[in-house]
């Protein structure tokens, strides 16, 4: 059904079209038109409705959901985008969270990580050479973000309440999370394939067995 997409920006609703029209760049119109589309022709496709009739509801603290229509499977997803890359996450009676880092270069990681990262992701990062602080950087950020929207809780979950993995031979791993959300568990990490020059990672509630990952770039 991709394949067909024709332009893209017609799989908008009349909402997204007036909150795409809000951006200032034209870029970020563009990044939007293109990611939020997508969203719709891939989880139109896995229920075998039209895109556009596709409703979503917002919780409490802003993360996205599908309105189920009657018989309908319980689909749930999560979309990130940054730079050029967007990624969609979807899963069937799980919630999921995604995230997409573009490794810009960087010059303050340890000062953004003193105010962000766990004790012990500061530990690990200040322990790793310079040459590779960056990209661990990264991972951990899209690991932590991952976290974050799988939870559904935002920025009222503070980044350095629980601990992931970020060495470089370190595979994705929640290692601990801590406060009362700690029982809303568990939540799974997961490393992607890599995206050169972008970081990230998926989190999912329990475990999975299978995740297959397609590639798709908008129809010229």
């Amino acid at each position: 059904p991709l394949a067909g997409m024709g332009h893209v920006e017609q799989l908008l609703s009349a909402d997204e079209r007036q909150r795409a029209a809000r951006f200032h760049f034209a870029r970020d119109h563009l990044r939007y038109s293109v990611a939020h589309p997508f969203t719709r022709a891939v989880l139109g496709a896995y229920l075998g409705v039209a895109p556009l009739a596709l409703r979503f509801s917002v919780g409490p603290h802003g993360k996205p959901s599908l309105v189920r229509g009657m018989g309908q499977p319980d689909l749930r997803f999560n979309l990130s985008h940054s730079h050029e890359r967007a990624l969609l996450a979807v899963a069937l009676g799980r919630e999921v969270g995604v995230d997409v880092e573009f490794a810009q270069p960087l010059d303050d990681a340890d000062l953004i990580a003193t105010s962000f990262f766990s004790l012990a992701e500061r530990a690990t990062l200040q322990s790793l050479p310079a040459a590779e602080k960056q990209a661990a950087f990264y991972r951990c950020w899209s690991r932590k973000e991952a976290v974050i929207k799988v939870m559904g809780l935002g920025l009222s979950m503070p980044l350095n309440g629980f601990d992931v993995t970020l060495a470089p031979d370190a595979p994705a791993r929640l290692i601990a999370v801590r406060g009362a959300v700690a029982a809303q568990g568990p939540w799974t990490l997961h490393d992607l394939p890599p995206l050169p020059g972008y970081a990230s990672a998926l989190a999912v509630a329990g475990d999975i067995d299978d995740i297959r990952t397609v590639a798709w770039s908008p129809p010229t």
